[in-house]
């Protein structure tokens, strides 16, 4: 969308905030714009072809997600294991006996996606749900499970490794602060 600013001899293209890649000015609106001595100035990251993305955080972070979970899910594969399967088994081994619903507050994760992720888990051997008075649930690691975290914790650390000699030491401890404080501050 462009609107034209103003008293001003310039277009400026409004997005809203949104991860996923939005239209630009299409060429007849740049030619437009130049003609009549206009300039045109996008608000967003232009990926070329007239499409732009803004740089919104959530977006940004959703991005480097995904990235990161290809490169520890690939890792993780000689062990038969994702890094969320990996994540949740290694947050039950070290809670044992917790519930779901205090797991999923650790893991600051829906406890309905935590019930879901867990469904895998416990068909596979891993864990084990077990009633725990009233209508809770408690989750306790297996041997399988205990046995699974062996076999993949050295191809996290060796991926983990990989990650954090690739970054420059002040700039990783940055990102940690950062997101550490993200997950403290926005609840």
């Amino acid at each position: 969308m462009l609107r034209r600013e103003a008293k001003s001899d310039t277009i400026v293209q409004l997005h809203v905030c949104s991860y996923t890649q939005i239209a630009g000015p299409s060429m007849d609106e740049r030619y437009t714009a130049g003609r009549q001595g206009l300039k045109t100035v996008s608000t967003g990251l232009d990926l070329g072809n007239g499409l732009v993305t803004t740089q919104c955080s959530c977006g940004l972070l959703r991005r480097a997600s995904r990235r990161m979970t290809q490169i520890y899910d690939r890792a993780l594969l000689p062990a038969g294991i994702k890094i969320s399967q990996f994540g949740v088994l290694a947050t039950v081994e070290k809670h044992a006996g917790a519930t779901v619903t205090e797991l999923a507050s650790r893991m600051k994760m829906d406890r309905t996606t935590l019930t879901r992720n867990l469904r895998p888990m416990v068909t596979a051997g891993w864990v084990e749900k077990r009633p725990s008075g009233g209508r809770a649930t408690a989750v306790h690691i297996t041997a399988d499970g205990k046995a699974m975290l062996k076999r993949a914790l050295p191809l996290w650390k060796r991926t983990e490794k990989e990650i954090r000699d690739k970054l420059d030491p002040k700039k990783r401890k940055q990102l940690e602060t950062l997101l550490t404080e993200a997950l403290g501050d926005f609840r």
